[in-house]
């Protein structure tokens, strides 16, 4: 099944660099680990060891041998970017930068209390979030067994119940080179959030996760929206960017029933037939759901609908009347719409009309497809 993912717009399939951090900054990493780690005090930023920086927006902090770790045991973390002035102190900017008071960042050890914890301050339009300091740490694809997809669309998808943070139904499949996912076939459309687990051991256990500003203790869902029904979307989970972003199906613009093809019934009557009713199923009329006209069937989607049908002579054959005929079909109006020059001719008349029926309501015409259409521009 073809795809795209549209969670940022990616711009690419492979890592593009739009921007570098070049800085003389320190990057101190207070955290509860220091006393294991040969410190005098856990979450002490003045004492807190700094990341070694690797050129390139690049930086790591190898950490070996802390004392009383074993595999899979956690500690929390903070990184401090000093600006050049050392020594870190409470109040300089974290990375990344969540506003005070914000989560915890996370990492767990090997068996002989090892871990290596990198930030990379690039930015990236990928696709994935987060988009700029992206923290990993080495034990995240050596210490753990199982990942999961989790959030408010699982009983949608077949699930038990909302946000589990450990069902099997949507556990995360290697596809190599760090990266895992899992496909789930929604079946209502809507507005939905989720995240990546590893290792719960319950359906409330939360207690290793990523969001769309990293690994977090609890890190902010990934909103997404799907638009038809049995909709099928992969969630995806990054361990070498420590990033998390989804997929969805492809829709071929103007074709509302998703069957590959433009054509003038099975496409074209769903609009017609939901007119300026709302409604997020694609199968009803809704092909553009950006947001801007709130779930209704409105000129967007007839117009989006009418140049796809231009550019298909082969499967969107028109009957008697043409483009006309199906314009004027919409809400019972009789003003075709064969271009965009004679769309902007309504939509004035709609305003005129509008006018002339503040000053003289005995002459207005309300509730013309002239006036709906011209309202709506």
């Amino acid at each position: 099944m073809e795809k795209r993912i549209y969670s940022t717009c990616a711009a690419a399939l492979g890592v593009v660099i739009l921007s570098a951090s070049v800085s003389l900054a320190g990057l101190a990493v207070p955290g509860g680990y220091q006393i294991a780690n040969g410190g005098g005090a856990d979450w002490d930023p003045p004492t807190a060891p700094v990341m070694t920086d690797l050129t390139g927006g690049l930086y790591e902090l190898p950490l070996t041998g802390l004392t009383g770790a074993v595999s899979l045991t956690r500690f929390n973390f903070k990184v401090l970017d000093d600006g050049g002035s050392p020594p870190a102190a409470w109040g300089d900017p974290e990375v990344p930068d969540n506003g005070a008071g914000s989560s915890d960042n996370w990492f767990v050890t090997d068996a002989n209390g090892d871990a290596t914890i990198m930030v990379d301050r690039n930015t990236y339009d990928d696709g994935f979030l987060p988009a700029t300091d992206r923290i990993t740490v080495s034990t995240d694809s050596t210490e753990f067994s199982n990942y999961y997809a989790t959030g408010n669309w699982m009983d949608e998808a077949g699930g038990a119940m909302d946000w589990n943070a450990g069902d099997p139904l949507f556990e995360l499949v290697d596809q190599g080179a760090g990266l895992w996912s899992v496909d789930a076939t929604i079946s209502t459309p809507g507005n939905y959030e989720f995240k990546a687990t590893a290792n719960p051991a319950d359906a409330n256990d939360f207690t290793f996760q990523w969001g769309t500003n990293g690994r977090l203790n609890n890190s902010t869902n990934f909103q997404f929206i799907t638009v038809a029904a049995d909709q099928e979307v992969s969630f995806l989970l990054d361990l070498t960017k420590g990033a998390i972003s989804y997929s969805t199906d492809t829709f071929l613009l103007g074709d509302t029933d998703n069957d590959g093809m433009v054509e003038f019934e099975d496409d074209f009557f769903p609009i017609r037939d939901n007119w300026l009713n709302s409604t997020f199923l694609r199968a009803e009329g809704n092909l553009d759901n950006d947001g801007a006209s709130n779930g209704i069937i409105d000129i967007t989607d007839f117009r989006q609908w009418k140049d796809a049908c231009a550019g298909s002579p082969g499967t969107c054959i028109l009957p008697g009347g043409g483009m006309a005929a199906a314009f004027a079909s919409l809400g019972g109006g009789t003003v075709p719409e064969p271009s965009s020059a004679v769309l902007a001719i309504v939509a004035g008349m709609g305003l005129m009309a509008g006018a002339r029926k503040r000053q003289r309501p005995a002459d207005s015409r309300a509730g013309t497809t002239t006036e709906r259409i011209g309202g709506l521009h």
